[in-house]
C-alpha cells in the first residue's frame, strides 16, 4: 500500500516547512536548499546512494527522493535567503551532507557572518519575482526595475544562484501554488494562482522539483 503524506504545511517568505508524515515522492529536483530532520532520516539519490542521519542537507538541484517516514520535519530554503546563502557557502559542497548536530548547525548559520554576499540586485529581482501578482513580468522589465540588462541579470542570477533565473522563477511560481493549496485552494484554483497554463501544467512542475502532485499535497493537508 502506498504511504500517504499527511501533516501540515508553513510557507514564509524564502522558506517552507512540512511536518508531519512522509510519502511516496518519485526522483526530483528543486530549487531550494533541503534540511530534513527526524530520527534515522534518509534520502535516496538517483544513483541509488543512500544516507541516514537525524538531520540532513540536500543541496539544491539533486536527484533525490525521501524515504517515507513518520515525524519527519522538511525544510525548504531559497539560496537567495540569508539562511540559505548560509548554508550553501558555510557547509560542505557534497550533495547531501549528514548534521550530527541534529540540525543545530543550520540554527547557527542562521546569524553566521559570512564574507560571500549575494548581489543586491539580484535580491531585489527574486524578490519582485516572488511578489508581483503580475503572471505576464517579463525580464526585461525585472532587469530594468533593478538597473541591470536582461543578460547582466542572467549571468549574475547563473553564477550565484548556479541556476538559470528561468528555472528559479518556475520555483517561485510553483511556491505560489502551494501556498494557495495551503490556503484552501483546489489544484486547478492553485495553477491559476501560481501562474501555470492549467493544472496539468502546475502537476509536472510539482512532480519535476517536489516529487509529489497538487493532489497529494491537498490530501496531505486535509
Amino acid at each position: 500500500m502506498s504511504a500517504r503524506w499527511q501533516g501540515r504545511v508553513i510557507f514564509a517568505d524564502r522558506y517552507a516547512v512540512f511536518e508531519g508524515q512522509t510519502g511516496d515522492n518519485r526522483l526530483h529536483s528543486h530549487a531550494a536548499a533541503q534540511v530534513v530532520i527526524g530520527n534515522n532520516c534518509c534520502v535516496q539519490l538517483g544513483d541509488g546512494t543512500q544516507f541516514c542521519g537525524s538531520a540532513l542537507l540536500i543541496r539544491p538541484h539533486v536527484r533525490h527522493r525521501l524515504v517515507p517516514q513518520a515525524d519527519l520535519k522538511v525544510i525548504l530554503i531559497e539560496p537567495v535567503s540569508d539562511l540559505g546563502e548560509a548554508l550553501l557557502t558555510g557547509l560542505s559542497d557534497r550533495a547531501v551532507v549528514i548534521l550530527n548536530d541534529g540540525g543545530r548547525q543550520v540554527e547557527a548559520l542562521c546569524t553566521a557572518r559570512l564574507a560571500h554576499s549575494l548581489d543586491q540586485r539580484l535580491v531585489d529581482a527574486t524578490t519582485l519575482l516572488s511578489r508581483s501578482s503580475r503572471n505576464d513580468l517579463t525580464l526585461a522589465e525585472v532587469a530594468a526595475a533593478v538597473g541591470l540588462s536582461p543578460v547582466r541579470l542572467r549571468s549574475i542570477a547563473a553564477r550565484q544562484l548556479g541556476m538559470p533565473l528561468a528555472r528559479w522563477r518556475r520555483w517561485a511560481s510553483l511556491r505560489r501554488a502551494c501556498v494557495a493549496i495551503t490556503e484552501g485552494a483546489a489544484p486547478a484554483d492553485a495553477a491559476f494562482a501560481g501562474g501555470f497554463s492549467d493544472q496539468a501544467h502546475l502537476t509536472r512542475t510539482m512532480r519535476s522539483m517536489l516529487g509529489i502532485t497538487p493532489a497529494s499535497l491537498h490530501r496531505a493537508l486535509s
